[in-house]
């Protein structure tokens, strides 16, 4: 189990993207990008920008539904 700071915001995200909070998801996605970046975990800040494109389509996705 990861105990960092970024890995915890890391699952809220994945948390809230399981229960259709995309917005709130790709917050909380951006906050671990930045963090992984000064870190220097390029992977796992690539990871987490893979989560907030995939948020930002169903965000998209969602509005054009219900126009």
């Amino acid at each position: 189990m990861q105990t960092s700071a970024s890995a915890q915001s890391r699952q809220l995200g994945d948390f809230l993207f399981f229960l259709r909070d995309f917005e709130n998801a790709a917050y909380n996605y951006k906050l671990c990008a930045q963090d992984y970046r000064t870190e220097k975990a390029l992977k796992h800040a690539g990871g987490s920008m893979e989560m907030i494109a995939i948020c930002q389509y169903f965000l998209v996705r969602n509005t054009q539904r219900y126009a």
